[in-house]
């Protein structure tokens, strides 16, 4: 669902929406979440001479309002 903004001879770079799901338990029941975390947000990927990727995102948390960014990169 990434939606091309550029396309050059060196790079390419396209956006697209972004949801997490997730549920974090442990064996004791003691931590962990009472039901599902979802998080919605943006992310951009960039990939450089068709070589390697690098993701920029960011997201929104639902249940507190906390917004985080983070990036990686990929072969």
């Amino acid at each position: 669902m990434d939606k091309i903004v550029y396309d050059g001879t060196f790079f390419q770079v396209r956006v697209g929406p972004l949801l997490d799901a997730g549920q974090i338990s442990d064996p004791s029941g003691l931590f962990g979440s009472r039901g599902w975390l979802w998080d919605p947000g943006a992310q951009m990927k960039v990939r450089v001479l068709d070589s390697f990727e690098v993701v920029f995102s960011y997201g929104h948390d639902v249940r507190t309002g906390q917004n985080t960014f983070f990036g990686t990169t990929e072969r």
